[in-house]
């Protein structure tokens, strides 16, 4: 059976938040963007999960591209905030 690949501090502390940001989400109610933001959170949680995974294997190369991914994932986010109607983009 596999272990689970274990995390540096820093990114268990980002996986934290991201967790508690997305189940915090849920308590209230849902707005087209928020449905952006989930599908933002959970790409970055499985990118995270993947980049230990690599970085436990000692596979640098294979992890490098997946920062460029979460750069993107970020990036398609940060657009929601340049548009008028960030609802409609969504």
């Amino acid at each position: 059976m596999s272990q689970k690949p274990s995390l540096p501090q820093s990114l268990q502390t980002v996986q934290l938040v991201l967790t508690g940001n997305s189940q915090a989400t849920f308590q209230t109610a849902l707005y087209p963007l928020d449905f952006l933001a989930l599908a933002v959170l959970n790409r970055s949680l499985c990118l995270l999960s993947g980049f230990a995974t690599l970085l436990d294997s000692k596979n640098l190369i294979s992890a490098a591209p997946l920062t460029r991914l979460q750069l993107d994932n970020c990036l398609r986010f940060f657009a929601s905030t340049l548009v008028e109607n960030p609802h409609e983009f969504a």
